[in-house]
């Protein structure tokens, strides 16, 4: 995995989204991740690539709906 974008956001944002009309949506929303992210990385993403998202809860116990969002380009190791 090559990890392209992490994160902080809620539920209220789609970022679980799989669903994508065309190939210039699907890049739009790898963008979006990307310019979200917090970390710097210069790994590049584009539609022909698969990703993977991790979601976990910010702090479980006061607040429900923040989330911490880690997104990667899934590599194949050789």
């Amino acid at each position: 995995l090559q990890v392209f974008s992490a994160y902080k956001t809620t539920t209220k944002d789609n970022y679980i989204r799989t669903d994508f009309e065309n190939d210039q949506d699907y890049q739009q929303f790898l963008d979006e991740t990307k310019r979200k992210s917090v970390i710097n990385s210069d790994v590049n993403v584009t539609v022909k690539d698969k990703i993977m998202t991790l979601s976990t809860c910010e702090d479980a116990y006061s607040e429900t709906t923040k989330r911490i969002v880690v997104v990667a380009k899934i590599i194949k190791v050789s």
